[in-house]
C-alpha cells in the first residue's frame, strides 16, 4: 500500500539531497531565509533543514526552521533532532 508512495518520496529527498547547490535556496554564499540558523555556522544541519524543509513542503513565509510540529511519529524523532541542532 506505501511501496510507491514511499519510493517516490525517497527518490525526491534524494534529488534534493544531491541538488547543485547553485540550485538551492540558501548557501553558505547566501545565507538562509529564517533566523537563528546561519549555513557558515552550521553547513551539515543547514542542508538537512534545507532538505528537510522542502521534503516536508515548508512555505518560505513559515520562519520556523523545520516549520510546524510533524504528527507522525517518525518525522516528528526527525524534527526534534533538527530542532536540537539548530538550537
Amino acid at each position: 500500500m506505501w511501496g510507491g508512495y514511499l519510493t517516490a518520496r525517497a527518490a525526491t529527498v534524494g534529488e534534493l539531497a544531491d541538488a547543485d547547490p547553485g540550485q538551492r535556496r540558501c548557501s553558505p554564499a547566501t545565507g538562509v531565509g529564517w533566523p537563528g540558523l546561519e549555513a557558515s555556522h552550521h553547513p551539515r544541519w543547514s542542508e538537512h533543514v534545507e532538505v528537510w524543509r522542502a521534503a516536508m513542503g515548508v512555505g518560505p513565509d513559515d520562519r520556523r526552521p523545520t516549520g510546524p510540529v510533524q504528527r507522525h511519529k517518525a518525522a516528528r524523532i526527525w524534527q526534534r533532532r533538527l530542532d536540537q541542532a539548530v538550537a
